[in-house]
């Protein structure tokens, strides 16, 4: 009986190291599991993220810093390919005939400004303030100041030489 149930359990022996009976415990997860799992969890995390970013109230003002960089690129371009000189006109509710969201509104404190000694932030003019791009590629330096109320008004300037608009600190 004895070298009956000695051959037995070595058949069944070779048969587990060749992977023909099953194993009793599973050993982890399977590549199909760990795929499931990462590919839930990047679902989640990708809501939430879409979630964060559009409940913010960031939208307001990015879309106003989209327009005004949009327009300072735009006529910047227009000046240098055409060698006339440009001016885009600044609204305290947009940017020449592009709005902004409702409630966003933009003082700013020009170069003539400066040169008078006036540091206060004001609003454009009815009219619209008329900002200066020359045809060599500058334009005139400006500092502006989104606002909308129960928000942290956003300041930041733009470079004479390349337009590039640079936040600043505090109000």
């Amino acid at each position: 009986m004895e070298v009956a149930t000695t051959i037995l359990c070595t058949a069944r022996q070779n048969k587990a190291a060749r992977g023909l009976v099953p194993r009793n415990q599973p050993d982890g997860f399977t590549l199909v599991e760990i795929i499931l799992a990462v590919a839930i969890a990047a679902v989640v995390m990708g809501g939430a993220v879409v979630l964060f970013t559009t409940g913010l109230g960031e939208d307001e003002f990015a879309d106003a810093r989209r327009s005004l960089e949009e327009a300072v690129q735009s006529a910047r371009t227009r000046a240098l390919e055409t060698g006339v000189d440009q001016t885009v006109l600044l609204f305290t509710n947009g940017v020449g005939a592009s709005k902004f969201p409702e409630g966003t509104r933009l003082v700013l404190i020009t170069s003539l400004d400066v040169s008078i000694g006036r540091q206060a932030w004001a609003n454009p003019e009815r009219t619209g303030t008329r900002w200066y791009f020359s045809r060599y590629g500058w334009l005139e330096p400006i500092r502006v100041q989104l606002r909308a109320e129960g928000r942290k008004p956003e300041s930041f300037r733009f470079t004479a030489l390349t337009g590039e608009m640079i936040p600043e600190a505090g109000p």
